[in-house]
């Protein structure tokens, strides 16, 4: 990922500073304007929100080499409603908004892409143990890494039935873990061809439209819910322009 860096104009680059932050330190807070894109180098930092009358969800976990930041407030230049924040000791190179460049900015966005629709692959699978097999085979350096409670809240179910999950799998010996496609598309239902579907995405709604539009269910066991139909509309509305 470093390369990405490089897309950066020579100037910039020469700005580019490590820095490190302890476990538990935010790097944006909710209401904050983003300003900038963290790219990791070391440690694990997550991204969340909490919505009206319900716990905090988390939206995005990333490792050593992948970049971090709020789409939508560095994009729209308005307050955030997510919070980054370091969830194991990191070292990361922040990048100004001021110093990136167009192409620069593509390269994230399309890494954001491939993230995202692994996470929205998983959280369309209906039963919780199938979820976590996907989280496993997708990330699997997180697997070891992070708090139940994380991983938990990451797959839209409660750590007290992660818990029983893994209780139950250490009794019955290893699962196998089998490959997920990740070329769905939480409105469409097909794959993302076209880069601006996503940018316009990102753009049109908030965190806790995303979660329904992936079609999540409220509770694990539960069969998925659709957006509302208001929300459905914007969403094919949004997609409709990015292809005229």
């Amino acid at each position: 990922m470093k390369s990405i860096l490089s897309l950066l104009n020579p100037a910039a680059g020469k700005l580019l500073r490590k820095v490190s932050y302890p476990k538990g330190h935010l790097l944006l807070q909710r209401g904050d304007t983003a300003d900038k894109v963290w790219f990791v180098e070391e440690g694990i930092v997550r991204e969340f929100f909490i919505p009206d009358g319900g716990p905090e969800v988390t939206t995005r976990i990333v490792t050593a080499n992948a970049f971090i930041y709020a789409p939508m407030s560095y994009l729209k230049e308005e307050p955030s409603r997510t919070v980054i924040e370091v969830i194991e000791k990191c070292r990361v190179i922040p990048v100004h908004k001021s110093e990136v460049n167009g192409s620069f900015l593509r390269a994230v966005l399309e890494q954001t892409l491939i993230r995202t629709e692994k996470h929205f692959e998983i959280l369309r699978l209906k039963s919780p143990n199938q979820r976590l097999e996907a989280f496993e085979r997708l990330y699997p350096e997180l697997c070891n890494r992070i708090s139940q409670y994380y991983v938990a809240s990451l797959l839209n179910i409660t750590p007290q039935t992660l818990s029983r999950i893994r209780s139950y799998r250490a009794r019955s010996g290893p699962v196998a873990v089998h490959p997920v496609k990740t070329n769905f598309h939480p409105i469409t239902g097909k794959g993302l061809s076209h880069f601006s579907n996503f940018v316009r995405f990102v753009l049109d709604f908030s965190p806790t439209e995303q979660v329904a539009l992936v079609g999540s269910g409220t509770s694990e066991g539960e069969s998925p819910k659709l957006a509302s139909e208001a929300v459905r509309n914007r969403a094919c509305m949004a997609l409709n322009k990015s292809f005229t």
